[in-house]
């Protein structure tokens, strides 16, 4: 599609959509398509999800069949549900993430693929969006679009070197491969050549933490931690699924500690050992040396996390540290009284 024709079917999408970029994004969609995206988030909405989904299907476009499932699970009992989860994560697996990206916008999300509830934490943009403590949350359904043109490339980052953390992501793969699944690409080209990582500045000192897979609640998918608030206020996990879907959840324990401690070290000078007690340490080691072997200690296991103790946060990876990124700039660019740019300017604009 031409870049005009772009533009134009660009601005036939709801507000919440038209945002910096979008148009590069909308490329792969026709006139008649975004006529469709358009509605979704108008009086008529679900009458427009449906025939949308018919008119996918009827094209044989595998996103037909993610719009079908997420209006299924959206109206579906109780007991209907995890079936229709996975249906929903394997065919969010077969479509681009440029397809999902326009349905999955705050106002536009249907469904999410967890059996979470979606709520997003951050913290505050100064007097726009004020906090009484650390971190708050919200309805995921409440929060500013994201701009479509950041999303997959990290396009909207600076760079800055050829920094891998090639040490960490291989031994993420290994403890992942383990289990039968995969860290997303997306996920990979962050953390590696590039170094878009380094460009992620946290107001409130958060870390990258490569944890250890642990079940999801409601066994549904598996937890992989990433990132951590400095004081543990909050954890961020990869929600991934054997189906090859991901998401990003939160909660505000770290659920794997179990396998792998946090440990912070003692300040202060160790006391020397006198002669009769390095001398019982000395022999206590040549036993340890020379006793023959025994069972492995039993293998640690996490706790199962309950459902309400995590929250669905993105969509996808890109979308997590897209936003993350924007309202980590926000805030240090008001903090400090500087200029923002348009998609800054744009997600504050959504708060007042």
């Amino acid at each position: 599609m031409a870049g005009s024709q772009a533009a134009r079917v660009a601005r036939q999408l709801p507000v919440g959509l038209r945002t910096a970029g979008a148009s590069r994004w909308m490329a792969a969609v026709t006139r008649e398509e975004a006529s469709f995206l358009g509605r979704l988030t108008g009086p008529d909405a679900a009458a427009a999800r449906r025939v949308y989904a018919d008119w996918l299907l009827e094209r044989g476009d595998p996103l037909g069949q993610y719009v079908a499932t997420s209006i299924a699970l959206a109206g579906a009992p109780a007991e209907e549900r995890a079936r229709l989860r996975t249906a929903l994560r394997s065919s969010r697996a077969r479509v681009p993430p440029e397809r999902l990206a326009p349905l999955e916008q705050p106002a536009t999300l249907l469904v999410n693929p967890t059996p979470l509830g979606a709520r997003w934490w951050g913290t505050d943009l100064r007097e726009a969006r004020p906090v009484e403590g650390t971190y708050e949350s919200w309805p995921y359904a409440s929060l500013p679009p994201l701009p479509l043109g950041a999303l997959g490339s990290f396009s909207g980052m600076p760079c800055s070197g050829d920094d891998a953390l090639h040490a960490d992501l291989d031994r993420a793969e290994r403890l992942l491969r383990a289990e039968g699944l995969a860290l997303p690409g997306s996920f990979r080209r962050y953390f590696g050549a590039g170094g878009a990582w380094r460009a992620l500045r946290s107001c409130t000192a958060c870390w990258y933490h490569f944890g250890h897979p642990v079940p999801a609640p409601g066994g549904e998918g598996t937890l992989f931690r990433f990132y951590s608030d400095q004081q543990s206020c909050v954890h961020w996990y990869l929600f991934l699924s054997r189906e090859g879907d991901h998401c990003v959840a939160a909660g505000k324990e770290p659920f794997d500690e179990a396998l792998d401690p946090l440990e912070e070290e003692e300040e202060g000078e160790e006391e020397p050992l006198d002669d009769a007690s390095a001398d019982a340490l000395a022999a206590r080691l040549l036993e340890a040396i020379h006793a023959p072997a025994g069972p492995p200690p039993p293998r640690a296991e996490p706790r199962p996390t309950p459902v309400s103790e995590a929250w669905f946060v993105a969509p996808s990876f890109e979308a997590f540290i897209v936003r993350c990124w924007l309202e980590n700039e926000l805030w240090f660019k008001l903090s400090a009284r500087e200029p923002l740019g348009p998609d800054e300017a744009a997600y504050l604009a959504h708060y007042r």
